[in-house]
């Protein structure tokens, strides 16, 4: 067993106690936020990533077609989206969606049973693990404290 007094990497109770409870809020407020709410549009690379990951749920491919482009008109209505990159190998016969499917993959089940809300506790569920990874780290050299600090800082400045 490691020693916390000698620079482990083992959290305290409560310091662990703080992590569970900030990824519960974290996870649990964009769930808890009707419509019209966050996200309000979509911006950048959001467009693929989210029709990706509804698309996977729903009609588990990555065709771009009607239905999801439907799904995102009834989310987001009268909202411009830019930026959605599709492909295509055939003429524009059959489209897909042109971004790397491993974050759609894993955000799908949240995206389905969700929508847009369920892509933000995801991206906030990934943020409360790289707050627990980085304190984790950081604690061989810090106290607990210190190393949530720093690691929440870095965590949401990224």
């Amino acid at each position: 067993m490691i020693d916390d007094s000698s620079g482990g990497t083992t959290l305290g109770r409560g310091a662990r106690q703080a992590l569970l409870w900030l990824a519960l809020v974290l996870v649990l407020f964009p769930l808890a936020i009707s419509k019209p709410g966050p996200p309000t549009s979509l911006k950048s690379d959001e467009p693929a990533y989210y029709l990706m990951a509804l698309s996977l749920a729903r009609d588990r491919d990555l065709e771009c077609d009607l239905a999801d482009l439907r799904r995102l008109f009834d989310e987001f209505p009268y909202q411009p989206v830019e930026n959605l990159i599709l492909a295509t190998d055939d003429g524009w016969h059959s489209i897909y969606f042109g971004k790397p499917y491993l974050y759609s993959l894993f955000a799908a089940p949240a995206a389905g049973l969700f929508g847009a809300s369920g892509v933000v506790a995801f991206n906030f569920a990934l943020m409360a693990g790289m707050i627990w990874l980085g304190a984790r780290y950081l604690r061989r050299y810090n106290t607990d404290a210190v190393a949530l600090l720093f690691a929440g800082g870095i965590a949401s400045a990224t």
